[in-house]
């Protein structure tokens, strides 16, 4: 049994590849770079998927076709950083996302909830196991460990479109670019989804590149160890 690691950013891969044994450079397939190891006594693969929907889900999908051959995947994560939206997080959390929702989506003409893509579900659930350790791998990890919501787009959220994104999507605590492709692969191949994400800034502040950078490191670290822990359990 494995566990699929996908993350957008090197910064973000190479923090989960500081917790990897014997990470092994697989061949590139479709572009995607990839590594298989373990942590602790379990099996993970560790994608670089790139940034947005799309490469998130290409990523995904490619990598899953290699290694459903030869093992069986028991949980796709998404891990790295994200924005934090709202007053219910502050930087330097981590988010468990039990819910992921495509913030772009809109087919409301034809009956279906914002967010839902046709013919699939309107949220993209989080495996209840996963969810149900947050406060155990809050204390295993000293970090201040939250569960809630995501919203994912290709926008890179800003001030404006943040105000919109909490009246569309009041129960959202995270803003990200990968999480619900991520989770929408995961769904379609039956196999369990969680996101790991940690708070690198608000999208309602004023941090220049410079501190989103910083913050993105700091952030890529903490979803790594949260991750870790789970794996691990």
């Amino acid at each position: 049994m494995t566990v699929v690691l996908v993350a957008a950013m090197p910064v973000e891969a190479e923090a989960l590849l500081a917790r990897v044994v014997a990470a092994e450079l697989q061949p590139e397939v479709a572009g995607v770079h990839w590594w298989r190891g373990t942590i602790g006594e379990r099996d993970v693969v560790v994608v670089r998927g790139g940034v947005g929907l799309v490469n998130a889900a290409l990523a995904t999908t490619a990598v899953l076709a290699r290694i459903e051959a030869w093992r069986t995947p028991e949980l796709v994560v998404s891990a790295g950083t994200a924005g934090g939206i709202g007053s219910r997080v502050a930087v330097g959390d981590v988010v468990l996302a039990e819910e992921c929702v495509l913030g772009d989506a809109d087919a409301r003409a034809f009956g279906y909830a914002l967010g839902q893509v046709p013919g699939m579900p309107e949220h993209y659930r989080a495996d209840p196991g996963a969810i149900a350790r947050a406060s155990e791998l809050e204390l295993a990890c000293g970090l201040p460990v939250r569960v809630g919501s995501v919203v994912s787009s290709d926008a890179f959220v800003m001030r404006e479109r943040a105000a919109r994104l909490e009246l569309d999507f009041p129960d959202t605590v995270l803003v990200d670019m990968e999480s619900a492709a991520i989770a929408q692969v995961a769904h379609r191949h039956e196999i369990p989804f969680v996101g790991v994400r940690a708070v690198s800034d608000l999208v309602d502040g004023d941090a220049n590149h410079e501190q989103f950078r910083l913050g993105a490191e700091e952030a890529s670290e903490r979803s790594a160890a949260v991750v870790a822990a789970l794996v691990t359990r």
